[in-house]
C-alpha cells in the first residue's frame, strides 16, 4: 500500500543525502505474496462468516485498501483472528534474507487492527538460519497487545544484526479479534537529525472570524533527540514558528501550530505545511516528507449539521443484532442531528446499489458520514463518533420539499451554501428508507448469537431464540432506496458557488405497493465527490416533506415520561381506528392494542408495570398516518 510520506517502489538499494533504504516492501505490484516472501498458516482456523468477503483468508494475504475501506491507496498484508468455533492466531509473515551491512539500521513497517474495539496483538521475531517457523527459535524482539486502530508507523533498531544476514516474522498471536494489517516494512539508516510530517489537521470549514489550530504530527525519525523544529504554514502568506519540542529517537507526538488561522471573510485557501528546521539546522531529507497541504473555507453563518450513520447488517448475521439495538438507542440518545439507515446484506431487504457502495468487510458495521469506515456498529461506537462529528461545521444547510402525484413523489433536495468555491465538487442526493418492516418468509427470521446471555445484555435479544422467528421481529431504518445513485447524482450541483447561493435538485421517487406509505422516510445528503464524504444530510419523514398532501399531525404526547406503572398517550384523531404498540430497542412489539371508533382529541391510558426498564418506542398508526415517541420505563 501506497505511504502517503514515503512513495518507493518494489525492492531498492539507495544512497540519498538523508540516508540508505536497503530494503522496501509496500505490496503495491500485486495482490499476491511478494517473491521472497514466505507465509505460513500454523492455527489451522476457519476464519468466521462474520467477515463473509475475508473468509477465504487463511494465513496472510494481500487485500486492495479499497477493498478494507482504507483512505490510502494501494495494497495490504492481512491477517484473520476471527474464527468459528473461537481459536487463537498463529499466522506467519516472513521477509525474504536481508543483510544489515553496518550498525544504525531499522526496521520500519506500518500496523494497524481491523476493528475499534477488538484490538490485535502480534509478535517480530529475527532468524540468522533460514524463513521457516521452525528457524525462529530466539525470544521475540517486539511484541504489543494492543495494536492502533489506523495505520501506526513502528520503528525497531536492528543494530545487534550488524553483518548479518536476517529474515524478519510477523506473527500474528490474536485470540478472536478481527484482523490486523501489516505495510510499507522497510530496512534503512537513520541520520541525526530527521523529522517525518506523518500528518496534519485543521477544520476543513470555520465560521469568519474565529480561531482554528493547525495541529502537526511529526515523528522522530533519527537518532537525535528533537528539541525543536520550525515549521511554516502558508496560505500566500507566510507564518512562520519555531517551536520547543521534546522528541525522542522513533517517538511520535501531534504539537499545535502557535499561529492560529483565522479570516475575517468568506474566503477559499489551500494551505502549506513546511518543516524547515529540525534542533536549528536545516532539514536536507527528502522534502516529501516534510510537506502537507490543508484546505480550509471559510462560513459566513453555521449551518444545522446532522451525522449520518450508515449501519450494514443482515438477518443471517448473529452479531447483527447489536446494531439493531445501537441504532433504536442512539435515536433515543441523540433526539436531534443524528440520522441512522439500516443497509441490509445478504437478505431479503438487501439493495444491491446500497450493499456495494457502503463496501463492509465484516458485520455489524457503520459508516459515519462516509468519512468514518468500518466502525463496530455498537452503542459505545455511535456514541463517540456522534460526538464528533455534531459540531463539524458544513459548508450547506440541507432542506426538502415535496409534492405528491398518485403514489410517486417529487422531492426537492436543497443545500443553501455559507461559503464560496471557485471549483466545487459537490453532489445532491437522496435516500429512502423505511421502520417497522416485517416479512413472513424465513429470510425474515434474525440470527441472534446473543441467545442465552453468553455474550452479556443486548437489549432483550439474550432472551430471545437463537433463531427469532419473523413473526416475531420488525426491523427498524431499513434502506431501501437511492435516489441519485451513492455517490450523488452528476451536475446535480454547479461548480462555482457564491455565499448564500441556494442549489436545488429534484427526484421522483414511485412508492411501492409493498410499503407502508407512513413508515418511508427521506434523507436528503450534500456528498463532497472528491472525498466521497457527506458532509451534511437532513433526514424527513415522507408525508411531512409533502407540499400538496400533507398529512394531518396527530400531535401525539406521551406522559408521565420517565414512567413507572403506567403511561399517557394524548392524541387527536382524525381516523376511527388506530393501532398503538410499545415496541423496545430490540425492535419487539412488547404490547400493541387496535382501537376502534375514535374521534377528536383521545387519551389512552396503558399500564407499563410489567415491563422491563429501559427505553422504548411509542407507535400510533392510522389510516395513512401514525406518530411515533420514545418512552423511558424506570
Amino acid at each position: 500500500m501506497k505511504n502517503k510520506l514515503l512513495a518507493i517502489s518494489a525492492i531498492i538499494v539507495s544512497t540519498f543525502s538523508f540516508g540508505q533504504t536497503i530494503f522496501n516492501e509496500n505490496f503495491n505490484a500485486s495482490t499476491n505474496l511478494p517473491i521472497g516472501w514466505a507465509q505460513y498458516n500454523q492455527d489451522g482456523l476457519t476464519p468466521s462468516s462474520t467477515f463473509s468477503s475475508l473468509m477465504g483468508i487463511k494465513g496472510w494475504a494481500g487485500l486492495s485498501g479499497s477493498q478494507l475501506n482504507l483512505t490510502e491507496p494501494g495494497n495490504v498484508m492481512l491477517s484473520m483472528s476471527s474464527y468459528t468455533p473461537a481459536g487463537t492466531s498463529n499466522d506467519w509473515l516472513v521477509t525474504p534474507a536481508i543483510t544489515i551491512p553496518l550498525t544504525g539500521f531499522s526496521l520500519q513497517y506500518d500496523v494497524m487492527s481491523g476493528s475499534t474495539t477488538d484490538l490485535e496483538s502480534y509478535e517480530i521475531y529475527i532468524s540468522t538460519t533460514g524463513n521457516t517457523v521452525a528457524d525462529f527459535t530466539s525470544p521475540s524482539i517486539y511484541n504489543e497487545s494492543t495494536t492502533p486502530v489506523d495505520l501506526t508507523n513502528r520503528t525497531i533498531n536492528l543494530s545487534a544484526y550488524s553483518g548479518q544476514t536476517i529474515y524478519i516474522a510477523f506473527r500474528n498471536n490474536s485470540t478472536n479479534k478481527r484482523f490486523m494489517i501489516i505495510d510499507n516494512v522497510i530496512v534503512r539508516t537513520l541520520i541525526s537529525n530527521d523529522i517525518i510530517l506523518k500528518n496534519t489537521d485543521l477544520n476543513r470549514y470555520a465560521l469568519i472570524n474565529s480561531d482554528n489550530t493547525l495541529s502537526l504530527t511529526i515523528k522522530n525519525d533519527g537518532s537525535n533527540t528533537i528539541t525543536s523544529i520550525t515549521a511554516d504554514w502558508n496560505d500566500g502568506a507566510s507564518h512562520n514558528s519555531t517551536i520547543p519540542v521534546t522528541i525522542a529517537a522513533g517517538e511520535t507526538i501531534t504539537i499545535d501550530h502557535p499561529t492560529l488561522v483565522n479570516y475575517s471573510s468568506v474566503v477559499e485557501k489551500t494551505i502549506t505545511v513546511t518543516i524547515t528546521e529540525v534542533n536549528s539546522t536545516t532539514d536536507t531529507t527528502d522534502p516529501t516528507l516534510n510537506t502537507a497541504t490543508e484546505k480550509i473555507n471559510s462560513v459566513s453563518s453555521l449551518a444545522e449539521k446532522n451525522v449520518l450513520f450508515e449501519e450494514g447488517t443482515g438477518t443471517w448475521c448473529g452479531f447483527c443484532v447489536r446494531g439493531l439495538v445501537a441504532m433504536n438507542k442512539a435515536y433515543v440518545d441523540h433526539p436531534t442531528g443524528f440520522i441512522g439507515i439500516a443497509v441490509h446484506n445478504g437478505d431479503p431487504m438487501v439493495v444491491g446499489a446500497y450493499n456495494s457502495g457502503v463496501n463492509f468487510s465484516g458485520y455489524p458495521s457503520a459508516n459515519v458520514d462516509r468519512s468514518v469506515k468500518g466502525i463496530d456498529a455498537s452503542t459505545e461506537e455511535f456514541d463517540i463518533n456522534y460526538a464528533e462529528r455534531i459540531n463539524l461545521i458544513p459548508p450547506a444547510a440541507m432542506s426538502a420539499t415535496a409534492t405528491k402525484s398518485g403514489s410517486i413523489y417529487s422531492i426537492n433536495a436543497i443545500a443553501t451554501f455559507k461559503t464560496q468555491f471557485a471549483s466545487s465538487n459537490f453532489r445532491l442526493a437522496a435516500i429512502l428508507s423505511e421502520d417497522n418492516v416485517v416479512g413472513t418468509e424465513s429470510g425474515y427470521d434474525q440470527h441472534n448469537y446473543y441467545s442465552g446471555g453468553g455474550y452479556g445484555a443486548m437489549g432483550g435479544f439474550e432472551d430471545l431464540p437463537s433463531v427469532v422467528l419473523a413473526a416475531d421481529m420488525v426491523y427498524p431504518h431499513v434502506g431501501r432506496a437511492l435516489l441519485g445513485s451513492f455517490n450523488g447524482q452528476y451536475n446535480s450541483v454547479p461548480v462555482s458557488i457564491s455565499d448564500g447561493q441556494v442549489v436545488d435538485y429534484t427526484f421522483n421517487y414511485t412508492v411501492p405497493s409493498t410499503a407502508i406509505e407512513a413508515n418511508l422516510y427521506v434523507t436528503v445528503v450534500l456528498i463532497d465527490y472528491a472525498t466521497k464524504e457527506v458532509v451534511n444530510a437532513k433526514q424527513y419523514k415522507l408525508e411531512s416533506v409533502g407540499i400538496n398532501e400533507k398529512k394531518n399531525d396527530i400531535s401525539m404526547q406521551v406522559y408521565p415520561n420517565p414512567a413507572t406503572e403506567s403511561i399517557n398517550i394524548s392524541f387527536n384523531s382524525f381516523n376511527s381506528e388506530y393501532e398503538v404498540s410499545i415496541i423496545d430497542l430490540a425492535g419487539r412489539v412488547v404490547n400493541s392494542n387496535n382501537y376502534t371508533n375514535l374521534s377528536g382529541f383521545q387519551t389512552i391510558n396503558i399500564p407499563v408495570n410489567e415491563l422491563e426498564k429501559g427505553s422504548y418506542i411509542i407507535t400510533v398508526a392510522g389510516n395513512n398516518e401514525s406518530f411515533t415517541q420514545q418512552v423511558i420505563i424506570k
